[in-house]
């Protein structure tokens, strides 16, 4: 059943963002700012994120690194967020947490997106993609997928 509504899960706002590409801030310390390409493979995906026999998903992500946080959009309306935060091991952590009735009884579950880059070189990280669904206080689902980055080079 859940499987059928995934598509209506993916409806949201998507904020329209501007980012400019590098490898770090003028203090030197790297920086997750730019434009991403991700390519995911699934280790679990009860939910149903992708067709039955596909083991993974592309998607790209606009960060852009601001004094007040991190906002963080997906191209595929995965996640978009203005509060994201960059964590004391140098990763980046994005959570977006939804309610909608996804039964049609009128009950209203949560969907919890997450996204984490970390082992940031350059260019060049580490993501992972989990999706969580939980109705009345029980989990309903898990995905959780683990992909590489690459940040697209913005021509001077």
């Amino acid at each position: 059943m859940f499987k059928i509504l995934w598509p209506a899960m993916l409806a949201g706002t998507v904020i329209a963002l501007s980012a400019c590409g590098g490898d770090g801030d003028s203090d030197g310390t790297a920086s997750f700012s730019g434009i991403w390409d991700v390519r995911y493979n699934l280790t679990v995906d009860e939910c149903g994120v992708v067709t039955p026999g596909v083991i993974g998903f592309v998607d790209q992500h606009v960060i852009e690194e601001r004094a007040e946080g991190v906002a963080f959009s997906s191209v595929d309306q995965l996640i978009s967020v203005e509060n994201g935060v960059i964590r004391e091991d140098g990763s980046l952590f994005v959570e977006a947490v939804t309610s909608a009735d996804l039964i049609g009884d009128g009950s209203l579950c949560d969907i919890t997106t997450t996204v984490v880059y970390r082992n940031l070189v350059e260019d060049d990280a580490e993501s992972l993609f989990t999706l969580r669904i939980e109705c009345s206080g029980i989990a309903v689902c898990a995905s959780e997928a683990i992909g590489g980055t690459k940040r697209q080079v913005v021509p001077s």
